[in-house]
């Protein structure tokens, strides 16, 4: 608490007088208090003493902690995906489910052209062949019945 009270304190507010003439003048955020500039430019550095001066965690149980927020941080990211995961599995297999009876309609449609498509080569192969067939055992009796009558 103290060190987020010593950041949020570090840099000045805008000057009110300056802010509403500012706003009058100008659509952007008036330039602060003079030495804002230099203040925002030492932050990182500023931040970096306030955490050696106070340091949020002792030496002794810092890996503690890190340990600690590493494994909570991975035990959110694994609850937050694995939600987000199962939702969209879920999702993903109405989809596929739907798109599976889809393909199975489309797939019974071109099966069963492609069984008429079969049957009707069957029919005309045997047709053929009983049609030679035919031609031949007329041919052959034909002869025969010559040949009987010579």
């Amino acid at each position: 608490m103290l060190l987020l009270n010593l950041l949020s304190n570090y840099l000045p507010d805008p000057d009110v007088s300056t802010l509403y003439i500012f706003l009058l003048t100008y659509p952007k955020f008036p330039s602060q208090s003079p030495d804002y500039q230099s203040r925002l430019e030492m932050l990182p550095a500023y931040r970096e003493s306030l955490h050696v001066r106070y340091p949020p965690v002792c030496e002794t149980c810092l890996p503690l902690v890190e340990d600690e927020i590493r494994r909570k941080e991975h035990m959110a990211r694994v609850h937050a995906l694995g939600g987000w995961l199962s939702k969209g599995k879920e999702r993903q297999h109405q989809v596929s489910n739907e798109i599976q009876k889809e393909k199975a309609i489309a797939v019974d449609h071109t099966l069963f052209w492609w069984r008429v498509r079969g049957c009707l080569w069957v029919t005309s192969y045997l047709i053929s062949i009983i049609g030679n067939l035919s031609g031949e055992l007329s041919r052959v009796s034909f002869e025969n019945v010559l040949l009987t009558c010579i």
